[in-house]
């Protein structure tokens, strides 16, 4: 285990989302890496081969800031100029799924890429459609 801060001029572009690869500091993850109760952070759980933080970052290390500004339990920190951030700016990639009413009684899957790096990508929600086993991304029909 090192206790590391995190400079992203180390990252490598990946174009592919990944699996959580940290888990916040809870007062037993503090007793098992050896903190103090006052230290806040994110326990680095698994570095994927070729992407970001890999030659860098190790799994078991311990991350305390990224670029410089300090880390809370929760993965988030405050940038003097984009405010408030989480932990998603060290991913790759962040898709959002959620459950959307379309009426009084239709319910529809909506995906929506809030974050790839290396690629172009439309931001808003597309409908998730499932049939025959398979999923499909069509536009959404409705606000």
């Amino acid at each position: 285990m090192r206790i590391v801060s995190w400079n992203m001029n180390h990252c490598m572009r990946s174009h592919a989302a990944r699996r959580k690869a940290w888990d916040y500091l809870r007062d037993d993850l503090r007793a098992y890496y050896g903190l103090a109760l006052g230290q806040h952070g994110m326990a680095i759980t698994r570095i994927m081969p070729g992407r970001t933080g890999d030659g860098v970052l190790r799994e078991n290390d311990v991350l305390l800031a990224v670029d410089g500004y300090d880390l809370d339990d929760e993965g988030m920190f405050t940038h003097e100029v984009h405010g408030r951030l989480d932990a998603s700016y060290l991913a790759d990639g962040v898709i959002h799924l959620k459950m959307h009413q379309v009426s009084d009684v239709a319910i529809q899957r909506r995906i929506r890429v809030v974050k790839m790096r290396g690629t172009a990508h439309e931001t808003g929600y597309f409908a998730l459609v499932f049939e025959d086993g398979k999923f499909s991304v069509t536009r959404a029909l409705s606000v």
